[in-house]
């Protein structure tokens, strides 16, 4: 439970609440074909539509789970452990406000839980890097089954944090391409980006299912 919470903490620091505002936008031709789903932002272009009621509805739900001691103990060691790498939220590390996030399957033929990829630019990927290391070094020194490995994979550096058994789906590793950065909960996933980045091809832009949707959408959309 603990694991699951620290995880929810650190996506809810990392969305902005602009969220619901999804987009088509650049990281389509960085992700594999096969995303389940797909979710894009981008900060730059004003909606066409509002959601009034969004940010509100996420501070809700942020003052509900106050009430819970064990949110607001790993509330404190978040804000502590941002402190201690230097920052003081994560979202000031992306630069532009864009991102996307897609979903794949965990393994051929199991659809849940999913396999995840959060893709945006960043404004310099030394430092996010180094935050990012400090977080994941912190993490290991809160939870101590958690494990954290550095290794090389066609010339990207994969910086893991993982549980027991390196479970799949049960972990967080990112890499840098130029000023993107890949983040995922699914090692393989991520090395299954890198593949499809080097070799330039079977890209969700290319998706004859996502072309086929894109055209349907108003011109507009933001």
């Amino acid at each position: 439970m603990r694991t699951f919470s620290i995880i929810i903490v650190f996506c809810c620091w990392m969305l902005p609440p602009g969220a619901p505002a999804a987009s088509v936008n650049p990281y389509d031709h960085l992700i594999p074909a096969d995303a389940i789903f797909y979710l894009g932002y981008d900060g730059a272009k004003q909606p066409s539509v509002s959601f009034p009621n969004y940010e509100q509805a996420w501070r809700n739900w942020l003052d509900t789970m106050d009430d819970i001691l064990e949110w607001r103990l790993i509330q404190g060691e978040w804000q502590a452990m941002k402190q201690k790498a230097g920052i003081d939220t994560l979202g000031s590390l992306f630069a532009g406000g864009s991102w996307c996030l897609a979903g794949y399957p965990l393994a051929e033929g199991i659809n849940l839980p999913l396999s995840g990829l959060f893709v945006a630019t960043v404004n310099d990927p030394a430092q996010a890097d180094r935050v990012l290391s400090s977080l994941f070094e912190q993490a290991r020194g809160l939870i101590p089954f958690f494990q954290n490995t550095k290794d090389e994979y066609h010339g990207y550096i994969i910086n893991t944090l993982y549980g027991p058994m390196l479970l799949p789906g049960v972990s967080l590793s990112y890499t840098f391409k130029d000023s993107q950065i890949f983040i995922s909960n699914n090692k393989s996933l991520l090395l299954n980006t890198l593949d499809h980045l080097d070799y330039d091809e079977d890209h969700l832009a290319d998706a004859p299912q996502y072309q086929k949707a894109v055209t349907q959408l108003p011109p507009d959309r933001a």
